[in-house]
């Protein structure tokens, strides 16, 4: 992605201490050993079968639910 193509008032930035989520005038630091741990956290849980499906699962239920009410 080049510089002129990041939302600049929407983004990461990564180091060696953590992770800074950077929104609008807000800035949220995660150390970085807490997000890895997230992020192995939720590797594992998008393996679980009700999680992989969810979004497939939502749109069919939206789908279902304005086809039953036409």
């Amino acid at each position: 992605m080049k510089h002129s193509e990041i939302n600049h008032s929407d983004y990461y930035t990564i180091s060696s201490q953590g992770v800074t989520h950077i929104r609008d005038i807000e800035a949220e630091f995660t150390a970085l050993e807490r997000w890895e741990k997230e992020y192995t956290d939720y590797k594992r849980l998008v393996k679980i079968p009700t999680f992989a499906n969810f979004r497939m699962w939502k749109a069919f239920v939206v789908w279902r639910k304005n086809v039953k009410t036409k």
